[in-house]
């Protein structure tokens, strides 16, 4: 992202951003796909069950459906900052900046919190959809118990103390009483 956004900069402009990550994903999926066509092959003698087709098609089914809300989740995040982004560049100079410092917050206590809680959630889910429906749902429950008794602190904490959190990790230099008020909003 940083050689992308140094060497076309000055061609594409901030479009340079995005173009980074970009090219890296579309070389990861290329280098992935040469990986697994030489590396992944059946061990010698290995011979595969055979399937029933309608089972193979229903699973393939039930695969993409499943995958499909979760791409969408997964991808929220990304579409969220762009649209906040494109908003606040209606709003007075600064705006963009004070959500960026914000986004910061927000994310590093995601990544703190609710993530690592979902790290170990998904395989005590694995684990538990093995065991059966109930053991799965018995699970599902204790995960969102624990992540709302995490969350639900924090979300009070921000909206308490968001003022004083900003300008502890924020104010100093050019960053003003003004960008703490802004940021904390």
């Amino acid at each position: 992202s940083l050689v992308t956004l140094a060497l076309l900069v000055d061609r594409v402009g901030i479009f340079a951003l995005a173009l980074g990550p970009l090219i890296g994903h579309v070389a990861g999926v290329a280098l992935l796909v040469s990986l697994v066509r030489r590396v992944l092959r059946d061990p010698p003698g290995f011979v595969p069950a055979a399937t029933a087709t309608d089972d193979t098609a229903r699973r393939n089914r039930r695969f993409w459906i499943s995958l499909a809300p979760m791409s969408l989740a997964a991808n929220f995040g990304h579409i969220n900052l762009l649209v906040d982004n494109a908003f606040a560049s209606y709003l007075p100079t600064g705006a963009i900046t004070m959500l960026g410092f914000a986004f910061v917050i927000v994310s590093n206590s995601e990544l703190l919190t609710t993530l690592s809680l979902a790290e170990v959630s998904f395989a005590r889910l694995a684990s538990s959809a093995l065991q059966g429906t109930e053991a799965l749902r018995e699970t599902l429950r204790w995960s969102l118990r624990y992540m709302t008794l995490v969350t639900a602190p924090l979300s009070a904490g921000a909206l308490v103390f968001g003022m004083p959190l900003v300008r502890l990790l924020f104010q100093r230099g050019q960053f003003t009483s003004e960008s703490t008020l802004g940021v904390s909003r």
